[in-house]
């Protein structure tokens, strides 16, 4: 394959001979294709500003591929160097739109897209000593992976050996705790019989497992933070799971307190496993609102509100930084973030 070099978006017809590699079925990678489709999204009739949810997602997209492709067996090596050069131009790209350096880009994207610990989060974990944080060998055992759009995990529910047994279908009945909701349902609001708590994290990787309120002190709780360490997640709450097929998704997490923004990326992120939207309903917090994905995303996915939204998490994470016990919390929000705004006018200009 010749050397790829992109000095504009391609089209998708310059992309995909860039990308293409001889007797192999293109269709068989999932994330090629979310890849291919956004690139023809890119340069269809539209707002100005789609462009730019479009190039976000794009970034998720390419790295998540350019992290998987060595162990997962539908990612075809040689088309690497390819997948590799648009990431560089979409870098590039998204450091215009956010005015910033190639070292703050993820950072610019983690307050787009991404939530810290609320009090709650920090309260329980921090202060409270509830949390057993999970090493990455455990997981290994809880992540959800996806075959022609169906969510599947490995049995960590059954005691045989997880390292020779294969993937099922998952049913988030299996992670179902009704002591983990820690809230009171309001009144009025959907069931939550059957929801698996779930996390994903600011590389799109899926984990669902069974939660436990845990005592003080003891470090023996399981929450949202526990799969990551309480840093940053990409989305948080709860999933209605049956068959592998996702039909509901919530947001309710305390720890986290998800925005729209953090439900759009988890859409965009089950779009590139071939989820399909149609069939999923978007819950709120509380489980009172519910509307179907495509329409949730196609309102909250709007580049101004989630610049918006990109705004208030901005706040949130600086008030939530003096809850932290000092002098040893790790400084999720800095004063430099406190010292730099957000310019809606800058970051909605065309590039």
């Amino acid at each position: 394959m010749a050397t790829v070099n992109y000095q504009m978006m391609p089209t998708l017809k310059q992309w995909r001979a860039d990308s293409s590699v001889t007797l192999t079925i293109r269709n068989k990678d999932s994330g090629l294709c979310r890849i291919d489709a956004l690139l023809n999204e890119f340069y269809s009739p539209g707002p100005l500003y789609v462009g730019h949810v479009i190039t976000c997602d794009l970034y998720f997209t390419l790295d998540y591929w350019l992290k998987s492709y060595s162990t997962n067996a539908t990612m075809n090596a040689h088309r690497a160097p390819a997948i590799q050069a648009l990431y560089v131009y979409v870098v590039g790209r998204l450091c215009q739109i956010f005015e910033c350096t190639f070292n703050s880009l993820p950072r610019e994207l983690e307050l787009m897209f991404g939530r810290e610990m609320s009090k709650t989060g920090v309260t329980v974990d921090l202060i409270k000593q509830r949390a057993k944080y999970r090493s990455k060998a455990e997981l290994k055992k809880y992540k959800i992976w996806f075959w022609g759009g169906l969510a599947c995990q490995l049995p960590w529910w059954k005691n045989s050996c997880l390292s020779v047994s294969r993937l099922v279908p998952a049913e988030s009945s299996r992670s179902h705790n009704s002591r983990a909701f820690a809230k009171t349902p309001a009144k009025g609001a959907l069931p939550q019989d059957g929801y698996g708590c779930f996390v994903l994290t600011m590389g799109r990787d899926l984990y669902m497992s069974r939660h436990e309120p845990g005592s003080d002190g003891l470090n023996n709780g399981l929450f949202h933070s526990c799969y990551t360490a309480g840093e940053a997640v990409m989305a948080a709450g709860s999933m209605l799971i049956s068959g592998g097929n996702i039909l509901r998704v919530r947001s309710d997490s305390g720890h986290y307190r998800p925005i729209d923004n953090n439900m759009v990326a988890l859409l965009q992120s089950l779009q590139m496993f071939r989820v399909p939207l149609d069939k999923i309903v978007v819950e709120d917090f509380q489980g009172l609102a519910a509307v179907s994905a495509p329409v949730f995303l196609a309102n909250a996915g709007d580049w101004g509100l989630l610049a918006k939204g990109r705004d208030g998490n901005l706040k949130d994470n600086q008030r939530t930084y003096w809850d932290r016990p000092q002098p040893n919390a790790k400084a999720f929000s800095t004063l430099q973030d406190a010292k730099q705004p957000f310019k809606t006018g800058h970051l909605l200009k065309a590039i």
